[in-house]
């Protein structure tokens, strides 16, 4: 596939809006996974950990992510929202954080 197009995996993990080239996330688009394990819904990730594959968080907890992509990968400007409440923007290399440029926690919403 390449241009714009919807996709979901065959065991229906996750769906995928956005630009393709040659069957690959390549440009803008928003994968979104449902929510697996209530458990972790209200622990709080470290966004400075960069060695964090956001694919990998988001098949575990659930969330979405909204941006860049290359060649399969998040890659550039970002954003993370996990169904805690917390979100991250930023920027991605190889699908891992680079470089933080803001993050939001709901429980900072209560003070």
């Amino acid at each position: 596939m390449n241009g714009y197009g919807k996709f979901q995996s065959d065991d229906g993990t996750y769906y995928y809006e956005g630009s393709f080239r040659e069957n690959l996330k390549d440009g803008y688009g928003c994968i979104v996974y449902p929510i697996v394990d209530e458990d972790f819904i209200e622990q709080t990730i470290n966004f400075a950990d960069s060695d964090l594959l956001i694919e990998l968080i988001l098949a575990e907890r659930g969330g979405s992510y909204q941006g860049q992509w290359v060649n399969d990968q998040p890659q550039g400007f970002g954003l993370v929202e996990l169904p805690s409440g917390q979100k991250y923007a930023g920027l991605f290399t190889d699908g891992k954080v680079s470089r933080s440029l803001s993050t939001h926690n709901s429980s900072d919403d209560d003070s």
